[in-house]
């Protein structure tokens, strides 16, 4: 599917037709320049108070903003069979004051949070489609001013973990003749999602955090020790930094990159609806789970150990490791905040109130969606013509520009290599960060703008 970049920003309903064409405006011009500060990248004169009278707008809403964005995602959406949609949440953290921003959790800075659904191909090459829902909140409360006990947070409709079930239900509604499986980490085991995706006839693969209790009193540990392996494979594990805080660093430790052998075993079990929770919701609930243990991880290295659960069918091989590889998709979201906070640099823009940096946060999204799919096709079709993800102009003014020797026959691989060394990287030092593939990227794109204007004297 032939992609139009522009598309992305094209008939937002923002009230006034000139703030649509200001925001297709605003888009193209920072997607040339992603990671540059707005002066950088705007100028100094009109265009950069007409881009902070924008953000700034309180006519403007971060989901009108984005809604070209989702379309076109719902379009791509369409040509596939089956698409997974990773749902995860993050933080984004401010220095200075800044009107209408709530307190983070480990931080004393101020900020707000966001929680993303990225459609991705389910496939080898885990192509990134598009965003298909954004939602943000900010923490007011604390647990001294509120109770803060079990009871409350299960009956309190207004509780963060309700976003999970938001998430899924904006993307059937955006997607609804696509067959969609969505994607969880720890964070959503929670008995009454898992009941309302059941009950609403929802596709999940969700990571299990509890050692939940299962019909008749049992644990769910006892019982997954009592499944029979089904099958050992190999999977590339990537590279993982320490994560900032201590929580983080329990559940998600620093880690090389290496080739883990894989046990995979599955079955079906009844989970048991937990104490104190409301009596409409199911007593119990069955529900398939698959469990992955990796076998002789290296000296000093965490094993990987997933316990997911399910509704996709376990009765073969085949079916086990689609469960698996769905899940795995559950990165590309995470590859998607790094590029948002190191590519596009969302935490250092100087913007004076949430609304203004939430209004920022959606223009950004579909510029990191294009440079994430940029380098996702690179490394799946590395070897195919690099025409798949540049223009025929951008090829010849790459070709002019570049450092480095390139091939007559110019491949995918090839242009992002030649990209990040406009932006500095050096091909020894491996693969090329966010921040010098944005640098590049500006480069090229900003050649081409030049050839543009030449080509129109």
């Amino acid at each position: 599917m032939k992609i139009r970049f522009r598309d992305e920003y094209t008939g937002a309903e923002l009230g006034d037709a000139r703030r649509s064409e200001r925001l297709a405006e605003l888009g193209m011009a920072l997607a040339a320049f992603p990671a540059a500060s707005f002066p950088e990248a705007l100028g100094d004169g009109a265009g950069l108070e007409a881009a902070y009278r924008f953000f700034g707008n309180e006519a403007v809403e971060p989901a009108a903003v984005l809604e070209p964005h989702i379309r076109e995602t719902a379009a791509r959406c369409e040509d596939r069979a089956a698409v997974i949609v990773p749902h995860d949440s993050t933080d984004f953290v401010f220095t200075g004051k800044r009107q209408g921003l709530g307190r983070m959790r480990g931080h004393k800075e101020r900020g707000f949070f966001a929680h993303l659904s990225l459609a991705v191909s389910w496939d080898t090459a885990r192509e990134p489609l598009g965003v298909l829902g954004l939602e943000t909140w900010i923490r007011g409360r604390t647990k001294t001013s509120t109770p803060w006990n079990t009871r409350l947070r299960q009956t309190d409709p207004d509780r963060e973990s309700t976003r999970w079930l938001r998430g899924v239900l904006a993307v059937e509604e955006k997607v609804p003749r696509t067959r969609t499986v969505h994607v969880m980490d720890r964070e959503a085991d929670d008995y009454q999602l898992f009941s309302a995706l059941i009950a609403g006839h929802h596709r999940f693969i969700v990571r299990s955090k509890f050692d939940r209790r299962l019909e008749g009193d049992g644990l769910l540990g006892d019982a997954l020790s009592a499944f029979a392996t089904e099958l050992v494979r190999d999977v590339p594990l990537t590279k993982r930094r320490q994560p900032l805080f201590p929580s983080g660093q329990k559940v998600h430790p620093a880690r090389d990159a290496r080739a883990a052998k894989l046990a995979i075993k599955a079955g079906r079990v009844v989970l048991q609806r937990p104490n104190g929770m409301k009596a409409e919701v199911p007593k119990h609930l069955p529900i398939n789970v698959v469990v992955v243990e990796e076998l002789d991880p290296p000296k000093g290295e965490a094993p990987v150990a997933w316990r997911l659960y399910t509704t996709e069918p376990i009765q073969d091989s085949a079916g086990l490791e689609r469960i698996v590889d769905g899940y795995r998709c559950r990165w590309v979201v995470e590859e998607l905040f790094k590029v948002l906070k190191t590519g596009c640099g969302i935490e250092r823009r100087q913007l004076e109130s949430r609304h203004a940096l939430e209004n920022a946060l959606a223009v950004f999204v579909p510029i990191a969606w294009r440079v994430l799919r940029h380098r996702t096709l690179a490394k799946t079709y590395g070897g195919n013509k690099a025409s798949l993800v540049l223009s025929k102009l951008q090829i010849q003014l790459l070709r002019r520009a570049s450092k480095i020797r390139l091939p007559r026959a110019l491949t995918v691989e090839d242009a992002l290599i030649a990209v990040a060394a406009l932006g500095g990287h050096l091909k020894r030092n491996g693969s090329p960060g966010w921040i010098t593939l944005l640098r590049g990227y500006e480069r090229l794109l900003t050649l081409e703008e030049g050839a543009r204007l030449v080509g129109e004297m």
